[in-house]
């Protein structure tokens, strides 16, 4: 090195070392450049360079004593386990809103699925019977229906969906290896 404080700016110098002694690399590219200055001679050269030249900056910056308050806050953080001062952002960018909104979400579709587990297992009754009694024109004379129960059965005659007149019916029940039994006339302005 020459005594020559000036820098040309055709002089080739590693633009990485002055950044790694001035302290203005990000993470990665310090690590980067101490490993550099551990395997490679010229890049330890370079910084020692560099630190020469850089180094009589610091000496003209007087040391500064942070106030108390600081000193406080940083105990308290030492003290608290060192977490990290929570920054004040809402509800949105609140860690706590959001682990519980997974929870409840999670606990929710477990429910859903839970629930559509039980209502497929119960047995259902079906749709509701349906029968259409034709007279011997081919028309229907009446329609029946059982509900899914079979506590209840509702007849309707044909003249009230037709709008024809028509004469009053009798149902008979008729069970297996009995003899029939009537069950009344319908009549056929209603339903039954």
């Amino acid at each position: 090195m020459s005594d020559d404080d000036t820098i040309e700016p055709g002089d080739r110098r590693d633009q990485a070392a002055a950044e790694f002694v001035l302290g203005v690399l990000g993470p990665e590219e310090r690590r980067s450049a101490e490993l550099r200055l551990e395997r490679e001679p010229k890049f330890a050269a370079e910084v020692a360079f560099w630190e020469a030249r850089l180094g009589g900056l610091a000496e003209g910056v007087g040391p500064v004593t942070p106030p108390a308050q600081v000193w406080q806050r940083i105990d308290a953080a030492i003290s608290a386990g060192a977490k990290p001062m929570a920054r004040r952002g809402g509800l949105w960018q609140s860690l706590a809103f959001w682990r519980s909104f997974a929870i409840a979400s999670a606990a929710l579709a477990a429910a859903s699925i839970a629930g559509l587990i039980y209502v497929a297992q119960i047995p259902s009754a079906g749709a509701p019977l349906l029968a259409r009694l034709d007279a011997e024109s081919g028309q229907a004379s009446f329609v029946a229906t059982v509900d899914k129960g079979g506590e209840s059965l509702t007849i309707v005659p044909a003249a009230l969906l037709s709008g024809d007149r028509q004469k009053a019916f009798e149902l008979w029940l008729i069970p297996p290896g009995d003899k029939p039994h009537s069950l009344g006339l319908i009549d056929p302005s209603r339903s039954t």
